[in-house]
């Protein structure tokens, strides 16, 4: 038995510390060694010895906990040592939780408790009659694994909160949810295990185990749990399956309402196809069952309940944390789980069944091939170059309880949700097309709309009502933080894989092979195919050129899965020429905001951009905000020789119309080619065009619209200082009646400011040193590049372009 500290409801581990606690005790007492020793009883002399023998504290510490367990012997207690700890020289609380509580002495306190009825009492009949066990468990795998203290504490929590003001025959449930692998059935066979050895109240315990992947099993499992009950048999084989498995369930529904029993009812696989809710203890009170616990698992997140008032779900979405993944894989294959393991790990999302499959194959090769050495290394590049084609059978050979590898499981899931929700299976499609990278969800919801749209079948959808049933999937991952402030999904590898199953064999059912292909398969994976690029096209399209913090973070997230499509082999031949266009353009703008991209690698992007669409013989906007992009690219990259022939013939699909659109476009060109000028040197032809670009973008956007503040800002950069502020107070006049969303417009105004007082401090610094102006000058510029880089930093951080220029100056 756990000791008690009563004064505050602590259960002390039994006997003494052993030699390696104290050793990580001393690690994290280094600073306090000395005041420790004192305040568990030592004498100063023993101090002063410690000292003496030892030079490194570490030493010190650790000699001095020794000294401490060997001259109090059988007193040098768990419960002496927290005291200790607690003693206000030292507080240290922090370490009475890791090194001397009993944890699973006060779960099993705790279930205990739940498992009282309501008056707490239990007649000595009871006791005599009914001390029996009966456990019908999930099966256990063949291999060692990993306890799951901490998702074990979560559930036990669940159910004392529910079970806080049980009525008598309150049923309170715990549903844990999660993709295929990712160890529900475990876990919910580990706390059954548990509760098993918890519970000593006295009372007959029963943990059963109903098997709700069909009709089939669970009949079966009612079947064994009324021969283990010894309930009297009935003529139950009569009828069908659904009414046999409703006489099975109201007897042992009435033996456990009737008897003096504690129950723990696992409903193991519950799914969307038949949730069989008739048959099994629902949660509620004055429930037929009478008091006990049901712990479901699911991987339909739609069957785990929200806002019950008598259950609670716990998510499994994010595998295992990383320590338990080591030992796990440590344990299986014998080996040290290195870092090469912690990357295998990493790629296989933590999923205690994709670990278990790759420990068994590590091991199984180890013991095979044992002149190879074989290694988590070796494992990882099997990983990165064969993914899906790694063999696992052993381990789902030998593995009877669960006969299934991670990727098996995991196609098998997805389709069979799928199969069952439309949002989920295009949902699915589109991000087994993205990369291993997080999406923006109301990207994947557009696509989902645009596809239901195109189905003709005349139903409204709502998206926030698509965007939660996504998020709720336990095949994906829905970080609560997000991404740079965007709402995202993600996935693991394994996930994408099955995905990519499903568009490429849309009619293949659970194992079976192939039923139809040819040219009608072809065409409609083609057709979904240009649908998820066109979906990111039309949604970056919608954000190009904003310069807000969001629309800045959307371009960043949405840059890799442009990416997979543009540097994907074969894709040139599946994809329409007008969307492989546009994802060229919108990565290289992306480019501009991604840390560490190169102008060269722009170019590179427009130019092929640009050769495919004079292919396409298109003469529209689109083919002028190409050229226009890569005009201003090869000027950023330092081609100014290429930069004015390409924004030339711009200008010349754009003279001729008069449309607002068309002149914007213009607007923008003339802007970039007064900068070519600039830097070419030829300054007048240079504030020709930038007087040319602040006329035109006047009367396509008013005369006080945010663009104008831009053209007035790049119109300052010529070499008349005092013209140069002259037009940048106009831009500041028109940027201070502008909403605060423009904030990004008043930094490029404050930097514009800055560099123009920069340029004039450096002319007057060698032709007027001392005149108080040209200090003034240099203070104006530090003044003000110090407000736009805080602007800068606040909505775009640190790694964007403006950021690091302003930085840089």
């Amino acid at each position: 038995m756990a000791l008690q500290l009563k004064d505050e409801g602590i259960l002390f581990k039994q006997g003494t510390p052993t030699d390696n606690e104290l050793l990580s005790l001393a690690q994290d007492t280094i600073s306090v060694w000395e005041k420790l020793g004192l305040a568990l009883d030592l004498t100063n002399s023993h101090l002063d010895e410690v000292n003496a023998d030892h030079s490194d504290v570490l030493d010190k510490s650790y000699a001095m906990l020794r000294k401490w367990k060997e001259s109090h012997g059988v007193e040098a207690t768990f419960e002496r040592l927290a005291k200790g700890l607690k003693h206000k020289a030292v507080n240290r609380r922090d370490l009475i939780d890791e090194y001397c509580r009993d944890q699973a002495a006060e779960l099993a306190s705790r279930v205990a408790v739940l498992s009282l009825p309501p008056n707490g009492a239990v007649t000595a009949d009871e006791a005599a009659d009914e001390t029996a066990v009966i456990s019908i468990l999930p099966g256990s795998p063949f291999h060692v694994t990993q306890r799951r203290g901490r998702e074990i504490q979560k559930i036990c929590e669940a159910f004392e909160r529910l079970n806080e003001s049980a009525s008598g025959s309150l049923v309170s449930g715990v549903f844990v949810k999660g993709p295929p692998g990712c160890g529900k059935t475990q876990l919910a066979r580990q706390f059954g295990k548990e509760y098993i050895k918890w519970v000593e109240n006295g009372r007959r315990k029963i943990v059963a185990t109903l098997y709700a992947r069909s009709a089939e099993s669970l009949l079966e499992s009612y079947k064994e749990l009324h021969e283990k009950l010894e309930i009297r048999k009935h003529s139950v084989e009569k009828g069908d399956i659904r009414e046999r498995i409703k006489t099975y369930a109201d007897d042992i529904k009435s033996h456990l309402r009737e008897s003096c029993c504690t129950w723990l009812i696992i409903v193991d696989n519950l799914t969307i196809n038949d949730p069989l809710r008739d048959f099994w203890p629902a949660p509620g009170e004055n429930s037929l069952w009478g008091k006990g616990m049901v712990l479901v698992t699911t991987q339909d997140s739609e069957l785990a309940p929200v806002a019950h008032a008598d259950a609670e779900v716990i998510g499994l979405d994010s595998g295992m944390i990383e320590e338990d993944a080591m030992h796990l894989l440590s344990d299986v294959s014998g080996i040290k789980a290195d870092d090469d393991a912690k990357g295998v790990a990493r790629v296989l999302g933590y999923y205690p069944l994709s670990l278990a499959c790759a420990a068994v194959y590590v091991r199984q090769m180890r013991e095979d091939r044992p002149f190879s050495k074989f290694s988590w290394k070796n494992y990882k590049d099997n990983l990165q170059k064969y993914f899906a084609d790694v063999d696992h059978s052993d381990y789902a050979h030998h593995n009877a309880c669960y006969p299934q590898s991670m990727i098996p499981a995991a196609e098998f899931a997805a389709r069979r949700m799928a199969e069952n929700n439309e949002v989920l299976r295009a949902a699915f499609v589109f991000l087994s097309y993205c990369a291993l990278q997080p999406v923006p969800l109301d990207t994947v919801a557009q696509y989902v709309v645009r596809l239901a749209s195109a189905s003709g079948d005349g139903k409204t959808r709502v998206p926030d009502d698509i965007k939660r049933k996504i998020a709720s999937c336990s095949l994906l991952i829905y970080p609560e933080t997000g991404e740079r402030g965007i709402e995202v999904v993600t996935l693991h590898q394994v996930m994408r894989w099955a995905f990519s199953q499903i568009r490429r064999r849309p009619d293949k059912k659970s194992g079976s092979q192939l039923q139809s292909s040819g040219k009608d398969d072809v065409s409609e994976e083609r057709q979904e195919h240009n649908g998820v690029l066109q979906t990111l096209n039309t949604v970056y399209h919608n954000i190009k050129g904003n310069m807000k913090k969001d629309a800045i973070a959307m371009r960043i997230i949405l840059s890799p899965h442009l990416k997979e499509f543009i540097e994907n082999p074969g894709n040139d031949q599946d994809l329409e020429k007008i969307h492989i266009v546009e994802a060229l353009v919108y990565l290289a703008d992306s480019l501009v905001h991604v840390a560490g991209a190169k102008d060269n690698s722009r170019v590179a992007l427009l130019e092929r951009a640009n050769f495919i669409n004079k292919e396409l013989e298109r003469e529209d906007l689109n083919t002028c905000d190409l050229l226009c992009d890569l005009g201003y690219t090869y000027r950023e990259a330092g081609k100014l020789d290429k930069v004015i022939p390409v924004l030339e013939e711009a200008d010349r699909l754009c003279k001729d119309h008069t449309e607002t659109e068309w002149m914007k476009r213009r607007s923008h060109l003339l802007n970039v080619l007064a900068f070519t000028y600039r830097e070419s040197f030829q300054l007048d032809q240079a504030k020709e065009y930038m007087k040319m670009s602040v006329d035109v973008t006047k009367a396509a956007f008013g005369k006080n619209h945010v663009e104008v503040v831009e053209r007035l800002g790049n119109l300052h950069d010529r070499w008349e200082n005092d013209k140069a502020m002259e037009v940048l107070e106009e831009a500041r006049s028109i940027v201070e009646t502008s909403d605060t969303s423009e904030l990004f417009i008043r930094a490029q105004v404050l930097n514009y400011t800055a560099k123009v007082h920069l340029r004039w401090y450096l002319g007057l610094r060698f032709t007027r040193p001392r005149e108080p102006s040209t200090r003034k000058h240099l203070e104006e510029s530090d003044t003000l590049h110090a407000q736009a880089l805080e602007i800068y930093m606040e909505h775009h951080g640190n790694q964007q372009k403006f950021t690091t220029g302003v930085m840089m100056t």
